[in-house]
């Protein structure tokens, strides 16, 4: 089954219908077994909902945003490293971390404290709008900048796309796959 993603509901151009959206395509998603998380991943997803929950009220940040983007950068994997060197949980790079004073990236506790942290840097700098906020958690302020001033959507909007689907799949059945 395929289901294809539309942000237009968070955009405010589509809502008060001003002005097309420009350069945007929808992004054709796989949904194994209607959305359905592979058994590993659910393990491991339920075994960091205490820290998620617990970081996310003490930095006032959307704990089902926070997996969305768990489970797009790691898939729940604490060892995950990408090929950029990005570490953990939430994929945070190391001089990111170093200059936030982040311990270790590969302790879930600390890399998620660390994450969260960076993700509410960049929603509080965009006044909560999770296109760019999420945008700029996975590229840095160039790429949103750049795309605000256009009145555009930046240029990774699939990325957006992927964490706000896992955000609601995770709102929806939360670790589980019921």
């Amino acid at each position: 089954m395929r289901v294809i993603l539309l942000l237009c509901f968070l955009l405010p151009a589509c809502a008060t219908g001003s002005e097309p959206i420009r350069n945007s395509k929808p992004v054709t998603v796989s949904t194994r077994a209607e959305g359905a998380w592979p058994k590993k991943m659910t393990s491991r997803c339920a075994k960091v909902q205490g820290l998620v929950a617990k970081k996310a009220k003490e930095y006032d940040v959307d704990p089902a945003l926070v997996n969305g983007i768990i489970r797009v950068e790691s898939r729940f994997n604490p060892k995950a490293v990408s090929r950029v060197g990005a570490k953990g949980l939430m994929q945070v790079m190391p001089s990111t971390a170093k200059g936030l004073r982040c311990g270790n990236l590969f302790q879930p506790e600390e890399n998620i404290d660390c994450g969260i942290r960076v993700l509410r840097g960049f929603l509080r700098y965009y006044k909560q709008d999770l296109i760019y906020g999420v945008s700029g958690y996975n590229a840095g302020f160039r790429m949103p900048n750049r795309a605000r001033k256009k009145s555009a959507l930046p240029a990774n909007i699939w990325y957006v796309e992927r964490v706000l689907a896992a955000r609601a799949r995770f709102l929806r059945r939360g670790c589980g796959d019921s």
